[in-house]
């Protein structure tokens, strides 16, 4: 397969949820399916294709769901290191590194990636990069989230009050923003809360919906 092939191929079959071709394309970067599989070759092949391919929201897509896969399935030949050499091969690429979202979604990746690891400095580390590149409502929950999974409930609260001084200035994202902010604080001090009280409960990112579906 030419080069150009596989790029595209990687495109196309992340783009289609349904798709058959597009189950095996996501198989073979995920390692769903078949984690005992070698996909050494494949990752070498995307690595090197990765950094020309032209701007798809779903290469991110794949990216994220590859390192949910690799920390918490596992594959026989895969682990999260793997991310962070295919995000580093599209920051490399002009159309990914020049686009300022795209960085900001590189660091909460790699925010992402460490607090797997249960290293919260790195993480905050890459939150306070990803910061450098604006506000979003994804840095400002992934930020309280591991201020607060860190116990560090002030700085939670003072990073909640710091993005309410930044609000986005369109009316219904300025609302939804702030709505988002202030329940997140609320959140702060609840966990605080339970913490003093001897409980300790669990602190992650999901989010409210993912918690109702689990509740199901």
């Amino acid at each position: 397969m030419k080069r150009s092939e596989r790029a595209g191929l990687f495109e196309r079959r992340t783009a289609d949820e349904h798709a058959a071709a597009g189950r095996r394309g996501k198989a073979a970067v995920r390692c769903i399916g078949a984690p005992e599989r070698d996909y050494s070759a494949a990752v070498e092949h995307l690595q090197a294709d990765l950094a020309s391919v032209v701007f798809s929201n779903a290469t991110l897509i794949a990216l994220d769901k590859l390192l949910v896969t690799t920390a918490g399935e596992g594959c026989a030949s895969l682990d999260t290191g793997h991310v962070t050499v295919l995000a580093d091969a599209l920051l490399a690429n002009p159309k990914y590194g020049a686009s300022a979202g795209y960085r900001q979604s590189h660091h909460l990746l790699m925010a992402r990636k460490a607090d797997m690891a249960d290293d919260k400095e790195e993480a905050l580390g890459h939150l306070n990069q990803a910061a450098d590149y604006g506000p979003s409502n994804d840095l400002h929950m992934m930020m309280v989230a591991t201020l607060i999974s860190a116990h560090r409930f002030d700085e939670a609260r003072e990073y909640v009050k710091s993005a309410l001084d930044s609000l986005p200035w369109q009316p219904l994202r300025r609302y939804n923003t702030r709505k988002n902010l202030e329940r997140l604080n609320d959140y702060a001090n609840e966990l605080e809360g339970l913490v003093q009280a001897g409980d300790t409960p669990p602190t992650d990112d999901t989010t409210e919906s993912d918690q109702h579906d689990s509740s199901k």
